[in-house]
């Protein structure tokens, strides 16, 4: 080992290694984790490979360290994965916008599962079987709502409506609720314009809602939410199993936060039914998912 290679490491603890910033070796990746990166082990160590392809033998550099855990770049493929493509974008690597442009579309939808998988086994603590849809918006709406319908729905993080008005078209009560004002003003406005007056939207945190107002609304017999990226608040998750809506819909954008408030649900009593997918996103890792809970 070269000088330069000794400095770029630092020893953690007598007789052990450990890889800092600059450092270069030669890897393999063996899987896409969740948030896109590829995993490899060297020298004792977890690397977190950007834009890599599970299968990739390369030289990467360490950029950066947290924890045990070191962040890595690619410098040079030494020998390309079955799965890896050129990419079409000349900005790919730049931008930071497509993360999986590297990887073949087969191989894109496989690591997608596999990471909404990886999560829920991890965190929720829960095995099931996980599909991917390449359908947009309307197979989502679809399989959110399933066969849903009866006297009572509930629409968490409702938004403008995406979720309220098919609600409203199924069941004889509808509460949206959403923290945008300017959205809650749009929903509105498309309820009206669709001549549904079955729905109500209140502007209101989710969190907040949930905890002062939900019992005034009670009971439900089907609960929507679908959150942004930080998930349900534990509000929200507690207040439902004091409400028990017989059946909920997770609509979600992050594997991981799903997987979190999944496993609240669960030890509440609740049951994961089924568990879609959808390629909302192509050429990045992000994915959404469409979890069916009942009591």
């Amino acid at each position: 080992m070269g000088k330069r290679k000794r400095e770029a490491r630092l020893d953690a603890q007598p007789g052990v290694e450990r890889l800092r910033a600059g450092a270069e070796l030669e890897v393999t990746v063996e899987r896409i984790l969740p948030g896109g990166l590829g995993l490899a082990h060297a020298e004792g160590q977890t690397l977190l490979v950007a834009l890599s392809a599970p299968g990739d033998r390369a030289l990467v550099r360490v950029e950066r360290l947290s924890g045990g855990t070191a962040f890595a770049s690619i410098k040079r493929i030494l020998e390309p994965s079955i799965a890896r493509v050129e990419p079409l974008c000349p900005y790919f690597g730049r931008c930071g916008g497509c993360d999986f442009q590297q990887l073949s579309y087969e191989a894109q939808l496989a690591a997608k599962v596999e990471i909404v998988r990886d999560c829920l086994r991890r965190v929720a603590r829960v095995e099931p079987p996980a599909e991917i849809h390449h359908g947009l918006l309307e197979p989502l709406v679809r399989e959110a709502l399933s066969d849903a319908g009866g006297q009572s729905a509930l629409d968490l993080f409702c938004g403008v409506g995406l979720f309220t008005l098919p609600l409203a078209r199924r069941f004889s009560r509808v509460v949206g609720v959403e923290g945008n004002a300017a959205a809650c003003a749009f929903a509105r406005r498309n309820l009206q314009a669709a001549g549904l007056s079955n729905a109500r939207v209140e502007t209101s945190g989710v969190g907040e809602w949930m905890r002062r107002r939900s019992q005034a609304h009670a009971p439900f017999d089907f609960a929507l939410l679908d959150p942004p990226r930080a998930g349900a608040e534990p509000e929200t998750v507690a207040a439902f199993l004091t409400l028990r809506p017989s059946r909920i819909s997770y609509v979600s954008c992050d594997p991981a936060t799903l997987a979190r408030d999944l496993r609240a649900l669960i030890a509440g009593g609740y049951r994961l039914s089924s568990v879609r997918a959808f390629d909302m996103f192509p050429q990045t890792h992000h994915v959404e998912t469409v979890a069916h809970i009942t009591f």
